[in-house]
């Protein structure tokens, strides 16, 4: 693994070498041109000739090169073991089972081979469930949620809204993560099976939600 990275180090070197010495090659190539022009009544048809011969050949390495050099940086893109990004949800000013499965499954597509992805909700009064939904099933959620934390004065933790407190129990029981396997870039969920974010939070209608993917 030490080598391999090693290799991988000298590789980036030799590039940013390379491309250092195109850009020096570009520019006095510029000048050059400038010099040949001003100069040009001195210079015979044979050498003039020779001359854009050299500037020719020396434009095809340079493309050559650059083609190369974004090759590799394509490549290097791809070899990234995981893949993230951040989508944004507005939940608005009531309890919420928020469906992202449209998102994640745009995420996993994109990525187009088999891997894991990864669901996290950096916040503190959301969570996310894998569940049915479309069939009321999620009112039932959020019913269960008011029977098991209900938004009374109980909670020690009393900022905010009344019962704002048992927003913050919540990831304990619906925790603010998920994984769930990818072939092929489809999600394997099953035929009735969603990815939704939970909030109880009506104080914070704003929302981030980081998808990971972790190429297999």
């Amino acid at each position: 693994m030490r080598r391999e990275h090693a290799a991988q180090d000298r590789r980036r070197v030799d590039i940013s070498v390379t491309q250092e010495r195109i850009d020096e090659i570009a520019h006095h190539s510029e000048v050059m041109a400038r010099e040949f022009g001003a100069a040009m009544a001195g210079y015979s048809v044979e050498q003039l000739k020779l001359v854009l011969d050299v500037f020719n050949r020396l434009h095809e390495t340079s493309e050559r090169v650059t083609a190369l050099l974004r090759a590799e940086d394509t490549e290097r893109e791809d070899d990234v073991a995981m893949k993230s990004t951040v989508i944004e949800v507005t939940t608005g000013r009531s309890e919420v089972v928020y469906d992202i499965t449209p998102q994640c499954a745009s995420f996993a597509r994109n990525a187009g081979v088999d891997g894991l992805l990864h669901i996290f909700v950096p916040h503190a009064t959301a969570g996310i469930a894998i569940m049915e939904l479309g069939a009321r099933s999620d009112d039932d959620l959020l019913a269960a949620l008011r029977d098991l934390l209900p938004a009374d004065d109980r909670w020690r933790h009393a900022h905010g809204s009344p019962g704002h407190g048992r927003s913050h129990v919540m990831p304990a029981l619906i925790p603010p993560f998920a994984t769930v396997p990818v072939i092929g870039g489809a999600l394997t969920l099953g035929t009735w099976q969603s990815i939704a974010m939970v909030d109880l939070n009506i104080d914070n209608p704003d929302r981030q939600v980081r998808l990971s993917f972790l190429r297999g």
